[in-house]
């Protein structure tokens, strides 16, 4: 049982509060605070607190050739209107941003839709709402954590490796409570 990971897969990636770890990757992104998430192996979902926002994330690879980030999210949205787009700057890499009018699990509602290239990864962030109110308020944070995502530093590559158990041996007539406090 020494070193058995366990919770979240570092292959996958690692959940810690609103932040997100990838070993492989070797990237962090952070959400608001407060916000909820969820990985799998396809997407990771992040959902307000009020549960009337939601932002996706999705990796792929970076596609051959040269097609430039605009281009990759029209292709991966088969021909919906994107509207409000534009490139974004201050970024790992190139990226695009547009809002897309899309089916969520609120509806057909406004998204906000972001494809960013980092090194050989492609990263689609879609972001939206219940309402047009708590649009406008999702619109500026999806922004926030696209800014996010970085390289993992030294430290965060420790709590990318997930959690693993640790066998600790106790003498006979040990108490739990001494235990807890040798942590």
């Amino acid at each position: 049982l020494q070193g058995l990971t366990f919770g979240d897969s570092p292959r996958e990636g690692v959940v810690r509060a609103n932040r997100f770890y990838h070993r492989d990757l070797d990237l962090m992104i952070e959400f608001p605070t407060g916000w909820q998430l969820a990985n799998s192996a396809k997407v990771l979902n992040a959902t307000s607190p009020a549960r009337d926002a939601m932002i996706q994330v999705h990796a792929d690879k970076r596609p051959a050739g040269n097609v430039p980030p605009h281009e990759f999210l029209r292709q991966r949205l088969k021909g919906v209107e994107l509207t409000r787009d534009g490139t974004i700057q201050g970024l790992a890499g190139p990226a695009h941003t547009a809002v897309a009018r899309l089916k969520t699990p609120f509806g057909s509602r406004d998204t906000r839709v972001i494809a960013l290239y980092d090194r050989q990864q492609a990263f689609l962030f879609f972001g939206a709402a219940k309402t047009d109110a708590a649009f406008g308020k999702l619109d500026a944070q999806v922004n926030t954590v696209v800014h996010s995502l970085r390289k993992l530093t030294d430290p965060e590559r420790t709590l990318a490796q997930g959690l693993r158990l640790r066998v600790k041996q106790a003498p006979a007539g040990t108490k739990f409570a001494a235990l807890a406090a040798g942590v």
